[in-house]
């Protein structure tokens, strides 16, 4: 390498080292002069590097923390990637997070513990009064042109409740995604032996069309879930009732 190529890469070097060890502040404020979508926080310290945000709010969800630590090893491979920790009270979303050069996302490690009443403040969801914790343990996962490409891991729901008109208890849940046959995501869904047996399968395509099939049943003398059994219709002759549903996750 000539002289010149030198100090070119050495001023690259020289320049990054400046970016990222710019208080975090200080980039945050540069953001919002370009018109960045708005980021509103109460406290911010660290550098782009490794920093955190404090009580930040992104549309209508307020978090309590928010802290990344990146990977220098990633920048040798023209990736940004690093480790992110999301925490509101007791929930957590945590894991590693890699930016490839043409905007592909990777995803590893990803944990989540996070509960059902705050995950769904402001959904449709809300409506029913959904209780419980969801659990989520991801190997992998990868998108890229708006297309989920692969995920791997295990996704449940504990201490699972809705409500209509009266609270109903239904036990526990468990989906374990796997690469599909062809392409896209399969899931087999299962119940962990409380009040519903509940056994499907959902397919979730590229494009995030998704499709679940299988059906369930109440478990033993489930009084509190006559009203979910009237919504069901009528059941099969196995006494179970069938679950068909598709739709599109994201347009």
């Amino acid at each position: 390498m000539s002289r010149r190529r030198w100090i070119s890469a050495g001023a690259g070097l020289y320049l990054l080292f400046l970016l990222l060890t710019l208080p975090t502040d200080l980039v945050l404020q540069g953001a919002q002069l370009l018109d960045a979508p708005p980021l509103r926080y109460a406290a911010a310290s660290g550098t782009l590097w490794q920093g955190e945000l404090r009580q930040l709010q992104v549309a209508e969800r307020r978090f309590d923390r928010l802290s990344w630590d990146l990977h220098p090893s990633r920048l040798l491979l023209g990736e940004l990637g690093g480790h992110l920790e999301l925490r509101q009270g007791p929930n957590y979303l945590r894991g590693d997070l890699g930016i490839g050069p043409l905007g592909g996302i990777d995803l590893s490690g990803v944990e989540a513990q996070w509960r059902l009443t705050d995950l769904s403040q402001g959904t449709p969801l809300a409506t029913f009064s959904p209780q419980g914790q969801l659990n989520l343990h991801l190997q992998q996962a990868s998108l890229g042109d708006q297309q989920l490409h692969s995920l791997e891991g295990v996704a449940s729901w504990s201490d699972a409740a809705i409500e209509m008109i009266q609270p109903m208890t239904l036990g526990a849940f468990r989906a374990e995604f796997t690469p599909g046959a062809e392409e896209g995501v399969e899931a087999l869904i299962r119940d962990a032996d409380g009040p519903v047996s509940l056994s499907a399968q959902l397919q979730l395509s590229p494009d995030w069309s998704y499709e679940v099939n299988g059906d369930w049943a109440p478990r033993g003398n489930a009084p509190n879930l006559r009203n979910l059994t009237r919504l069901a219709g009528r059941p099969g002759v196995d006494g179970r009732y069938p679950i068909q549903v598709a739709g599109q996750l994201f347009q």
